[in-house]
């Protein structure tokens, strides 16, 4: 399929990595610059699309940088969210085989329903901030993105696992710390699965961040992965849910938002 010939064709661009970091650190230093500038100048919240030419090496030709910029209010909801096996069906739990397949053989799934809870939250909490935290290579960064778009899931910047590095072990909990560092004023719904372990570092955070995490959702993905209840010991059971159906997780979050008052009012 499209996305996984694109995924193999990063994946055989790998021996360039080296290059492409260098060249990769070049423009995050330029698009910084680039986004200073444009909050010195525009308001604090909204979607923008910047370009910006940045400068090739000797005889290589100007890279030109695109992105589009979603500027965060201090305060509202956010939503942290893992992909495989949360969002795309990638089947982590049955073993490499099954990921090798799923990755590039076959074409990307969605798990059935996600798409609108996620759009659910968009829609009803104004100003929601979406961020996707994974273990996934930087290699799958573009199929992601594209893939994520035509799903229908809201643009989020993707925090992707380095390919080596001594901080690959503790990746996906120190991209979430660093996520709700940034933004201190905003509430968080943390979104997993079982497959892996995110129950165990999802609960971590919950009690290391007290009041900022507003609900740990976790995914059910097999009969044979369920979560140990123990795991949220301590933690109020209303704070977390474990699911296989997210439209119950839906129904509920509606309720208890219309409960709180935070749905918006119809015009």
């Amino acid at each position: 399929g499209t996305a996984a010939a694109a995924v193999a064709m990063g994946w055989r661009c790998a021996a360039g990595a080296d290059r492409r970091e260098e060249a990769a650190l070049q423009a995050e230093d330029e698009m910084e610059a680039l986004m200073a500038g444009y909050l010195s100048s525009h308001g604090p919240d909204g979607d923008d699309e910047e370009e910006e030419a940045l400068p090739g090496g000797q005889g290589q030709d100007r890279l030109v940088a695109k992105a589009l910029v979603r500027l965060v209010e201090d305060s509202g909801l956010g939503v942290i969210s893992d992909i495989d096996d949360t969002v795309k069906v990638t089947e982590v739990f049955l073993g490499k085989d099954a990921v090798v397949r799923n990755t590039f053989f076959e074409e990307f799934r969605a798990v059935q329903g996600m798409a609108d809870l996620f759009s659910t939250w968009a829609e009803n909490a104004p100003g929601t901030s979406f961020h996707f935290v994974s273990n996934s290579p930087p290699e799958l960064l573009e199929p992601l993105r594209a893939w994520l778009r035509e799903e229908g899931f809201p643009d989020a910047p993707l925090h992707l696992r380095p390919l080596k590095g001594k901080d690959r072990a503790t990746h996906k909990p120190r991209s979430i710390e660093q996520i709700l560092e940034r933004f201190p004023g905003r509430r968080f719904v943390l979104v997993g699965d079982s497959g892996e372990g995110d129950a165990e570092i999802y609960a971590s955070i919950y009690r290391r961040y007290p009041g900022r995490v507003e609900k740990v959702l976790i995914r059910e993905v097999d009969a044979s992965r369920r979560v140990d209840p123990s795991v949220f010991e301590g933690i109020p059971e209303s704070a977390w849910q474990v699911f296989t159906d997210p439209a119950a997780v839906k129904r509920a979050w509606l309720a208890a938002a219309a409960a709180a008052g935070r749905l918006p009012k119809p015009p």
